[in-house]
């Protein structure tokens, strides 16, 4: 709607992929979600507007490419010119029954807990300047009966690749949470020209580089021993992020990812008989770890972009791994 009150379909006109009658239907179908009540489903949707429920359904069975809209609202609303970042998550749903199609065992980020339900890959583009989320795609996540042969970090990077074409072309970082720091999904990104930040486990299996003199015979030495969290001493100290807070850089090989990563270890000493600890990573070596605690920091703005399903409607800070970020990044 633009300030007249009148529809604006601009984005939609300019693309030159949306019929008339199409245009017509999903700007009755974006409106008429905004001000229905109880769930948004045809017979609903068919009370609080002048089209029929038939229409509804007949329109649905076609196809439709979303993505190409949303690039086009994205680029209308955000400011030309700023540094994006792009973020990936996914959204649990909580369905019963047993014909639902994609219905399977997901991870229900609220309850801690693996739970039966639908899951929601969402896609999107966040304004790193003015730290605003903009979803781009949307898809479901097949059950893994459906697809035995690809696993689900194959589903989430085929989203992936599907969705690159559309992310703004300024876009280097993917910023997504620490179930995707897989070797598959992480090589799949970088290969879509996207370095991954992400979280490691406190445990992570990580080597130094070794940097020294080699000897003039034999294999060269690659390696410097293994990386100790517990001791700090071979890290190097950035800056004091917070009072009690500090940020270490590396550069590390991991060994699951196979591959060279930069560090960003934010260490807590505010009690007295703990340590806190959050280790994220980045496959862009030469990147500044403040600028990896700033990107991951922004990952958390596609939650409230994506679906506002009940398990959403939950504080943000209750979600697994809020607490630390905000605490030590903010």
């Amino acid at each position: 709607m633009d300030s007249y009150g009148s529809h604006c379909t601009k984005p939609a006109c300019r693309s030159g992929q949306f019929r008339k009658p199409q245009t017509k239907f999903l700007v009755t179908l974006f409106t008429t979600m905004l001000v229905v009540c109880g769930k948004v489903n045809f017979i609903n949707l068919s009370r609080y507007s002048n089209l029929s429920e038939r229409t509804y359904r007949r329109q649905y069975q076609q196809d439709f490419e979303f993505a190409p809209l949303n690039q086009a609202l994205v680029a209308e609303a955000s400011r030309a010119g700023t540094v994006r970042l792009a973020v990936m998550d996914c959204s649990f749903v909580s369905k019963s029954g047993r014909a639902t199609f994609g219905l399977d065992r997901f991870w229900n980020g609220c309850a801690s807990r693996v739970a039966t339900g639908l899951e929601v890959s969402v896609v999107g583009v966040v304004d790193v300047e003015g730290e605003q989320a903009y979803a781009l795609s949307a898809e479901q996540t097949y059950a893994q009966s459906s697809l035995p042969e690809f696993s689900r970090m194959d589903q989430y990077l085929y989203h992936l690749d599907r969705v690159r074409p559309h992310l703004p072309p300024e876009v280097e970082y993917l910023a997504v949470d620490g179930a995707y720091a897989k070797e598959s999904f992480v090589t799949g990104a970088v290969d879509l020209k996207l370095h991954v930040i992400s979280k490691l486990r406190c445990d992570a299996n990580l080597q130094f580089l070794y940097t020294g003199e080699q000897k003039r015979r034999g294999r060269p030495r690659k390696y410097a021993g293994k990386v100790d969290l517990s001791d700090v001493s071979r890290l190097t100290l950035v800056e004091t992020v917070q009072p009690n807070v500090d940020l270490y850089t590396a550069v590390v090989w991991h060994v699951s990812l196979k591959r060279t990563i930069r560090l960003a270890y934010l260490v807590e000493h505010r009690h007295s008989t703990r340590v806190r600890t959050c280790l994220l990573f980045s496959t862009d070596i030469e990147q500044d770890p403040r600028q990896i605690v700033q990107y991951y920091k922004l990952r958390f703005q596609i939650e409230v972009r994506q679906p506002q399903y009940p398990h959403r409607r939950l504080r943000l800070h209750e979600k697994t791994g809020w607490d630390e970020i905000v605490s030590w990044a903010s």
